[in-house]
């Protein structure tokens, strides 16, 4: 699907048609973007415009490719995050 061999795929997840499918891709020091491929073509498009240093991972696709749900966040990902208290 791609050739690209300097950036790093995670969370792939196929659109519901089967001719494409959407992937966070980063470069080795960039933050992580969702765009989407297509099974026949090596170029990918990308679903938003976001800053820079937001990084968007974890793409989830509704049974009829209408919604796509994702994690999104601004900063380094932390591995014991704490979440704000309710």
């Amino acid at each position: 699907m791609t050739q690209g061999n300097t950036s790093l795929y995670l969370s792939p997840e196929w659109l519901p048609d089967g001719d494409h499918i959407v992937v966070s891709r980063s470069g080795l020091f960039g933050a992580a973007k969702l765009q989407v491929y297509h099974v026949k073509r090596s170029r990918p498009m990308s679903l938003m415009q976001t800053p820079s240093t937001f990084k968007t991972v974890g793409a989830a696709v509704s049974p009829d490719g209408r919604y796509l749900w994702y994690a999104g966040r601004t900063g380094d990902w932390t591995y014991n995050a704490l979440f704000p208290k309710v």
